[in-house]
């Protein structure tokens, strides 16, 4: 079984010093970009295939963007990512919609859809691409339709905390 090293060409040139640090300092920004979750601007380069873009990340990183509108090569575009990794050089993103992913803050009214209910009896709510828990005490007027329907429906809920895994929300009403 042969490893699966990539080759280095006997006429490629080893980057100079200054890139190698210019191009360690941009993957830093990416890695701290998709811990604090925040947007970044990247450049289309061009298109690869359906909804698949290859992007630039400050003209040194190449990356891909998964978005469902059509974009033309050179258009800056702001995107969240989803995968960096340093060792195989994969950065994706997908495009940035500030309605689905503002950060919820306590107190926040917000609509969301049932996916399912937890082991411990409450509910798992997805608020655009945040995926929320009702705990059981929470449930209020939900507790009289069947799981069918509230799946079915939405539901508006209260944010009562947010935490550092998923945010306890409170089912103010129920949408059918």
């Amino acid at each position: 079984m042969q490893s699966q090293r990539k080759r280095v060409l006997i006429y490629e040139k080893p980057l100079p010093p200054e890139d190698v640090i210019r191009r360690a300092e941009v993957w830093k920004e990416i890695f701290d970009a998709k811990d604090r979750k925040e947007p970044v601007r990247v450049v289309i380069n061009r298109h690869v295939r359906d909804d698949i873009y290859e992007v630039f990340y400050k003209d040194v990183v190449k990356g891909l963007l998964k978005s469902p509108k059509q974009h033309q090569v050179g258009e800056e575009v702001d995107a969240i990512i989803v995968i960096s990794d340093y060792t195989t050089k994969t950065f994706r993103t997908r495009l940035y919609d500030p309605e689905k992913d503002r950060k919820l803050s306590v107190g926040d009214v917000v609509e969301g859809k049932v996916k399912k209910v937890t082991s411990n009896g409450g509910l798992l709510v997805a608020v655009g691409n945040v995926q929320g828990v009702v705990p059981k005490r929470y449930i209020g007027k939900a507790m009289r339709y069947p799981l069918k329907d509230l799946k079915r429906g939405k539901v508006i809920c209260r944010v009562i905390r947010v935490g550092k895994k998923r945010p306890i929300l409170k089912i103010i009403d129920v949408k059918i």
